[in-house]
Formats: C-alpha cells, structure tokens, sequence
C-alpha cells in the first residue's frame, strides 16, 4: 500500500481497512468506544494515537497493531472462529 501524501501510516492503513470492510469512522466509534470527535481530530491534525486507543482501534477491527502501523496484512493470526464472529459482528 502506498501512503497517501502527508498521512501517517497508521491512519492510512486505518482508513485503508475501513474501506476494505465497507465500514466508516461512525461505525469505528460505536464498536471500540473510541469518541467520534476523536478520531475526527486524529485525522484532521494528522496525528498518532496513543498506545491504548492504537491497541482498542486494532482489537475492534479485528487486526493487529502491526498492521495498523505497516500496512503488512498479519489478519492470519485470528483463528478461524475469531474471524466468524468478527465477521458476524461486522454485519450488525
């Protein structure tokens, strides 16, 4: 994956991956508690999360922090059923 100019990559495999789902930062907000303002201002100043709501935004999504940092797909480490019910949740 390519970075988009001036965005860090966190937020680049973030929104890579909402989009890959079909899912939005509304969503986002309502499945890892996360304050939608919050990841609004995350995105409009460019900005890194800090560890814990790195670490919430990874587990919400299914995905492992490594992935939200560089973009290499590791979804792998999910057992099959971790991936059902995801995907389960996913639909709701």
């Amino acid at each position: 994956m390519e970075e988009v100019k001036g965005m860090n990559p966190f937020l680049f495999n973030l929104q890579m991956h909402l989009t890959k789902i079909g899912r939005d930062r509304v969503w986002l907000s309502r499945v890892s508690g996360v304050n939608i303002n919050t990841l609004n201002s995350l995105y409009g100043n460019n900005r890194w999360p800090r560890l814990d709501m790195a670490l919430r935004l990874a587990e919400s999504l299914g995905v492992t922090l490594n992935y939200l940092v560089t973009g290499k797909d590791d979804e792998l480490t999910m057992t099959r059923n971790e991936k059902a019910i995801l995907d389960m949740v996913r639909t709701m």
